[in-house]
């Protein structure tokens, strides 16, 4: 699963967010607060999306077919929330979720149909003022539930880079449940 929830996560992020305009989720803060503070914002959100999307792929699950695994075919819809922001001191934030709908897929060799449920991707991005520090956060979860088995992976993906630009974390794990 993870080579469709990467390569959905990118393209989104990389195809379909720079090129939306979508300006209803723009917060104009005012300069300032009661107290007399010279702020920009806490919180200025510069742009916020929230699409249901269609999505489908191709993913090699390897505790079906009776254990030799096969490819199934991915298909389903999802609610994609995308919301990039400043946090008032030069920070730019991004946080990308993708919570599917509905989903199941179907295996190439033997036709079962997997129902799936619950699957989720979270993703939180930080850069600092100057572009450093950097950190990154991913997570997702998929379950499918089969004729014979019941297949569940979570992946965990961590990578942060300090203000000198060395990197400080870099952390991935991937977990296969197969019943």
């Amino acid at each position: 699963m993870n080579k469709l929830i990467y390569s959905t996560a990118l393209l989104l992020v990389l195809v379909l967010i720079p090129g939306c305009q979508d300006q209803t989720g723009v917060v104009n803060s005012p300069l300032n607060e009661q107290g007399g503070e010279n702020v920009l914002a806490k919180k200025t959100i510069l742009n916020q999306i929230e699409e249901v999307v269609p999505f489908s792929g191709t993913e090699f699950i390897p505790c079906i077919n009776g254990g030799a695994g096969e490819d199934v075919v991915v298909s389903g819809t999802a609610k994609l929330k995308w919301t990039e922001f400043l946090d008032g001191n030069g920070g730019f934030h991004g946080r990308l979720s993708f919570q599917t709908l509905e989903y199941g897929a179907v295996g190439q060799i033997t036709g079962d149909i997997y129902q799936g449920v619950g699957g989720k991707e979270k993703q939180t991005f930080y850069a600092g003022p100057t572009g450093l520090p950097v950190s990154n956060n991913f997570t997702a979860n998929y379950h499918f539930l089969g004729p014979n088995n019941n297949y569940h992976e979570h992946v965990r993906a961590t990578t942060t880079v300090n203000a000198n630009g060395e990197l400080t974390a870099d952390f991935y794990t991937e977990s296969i449940d197969c019943n």
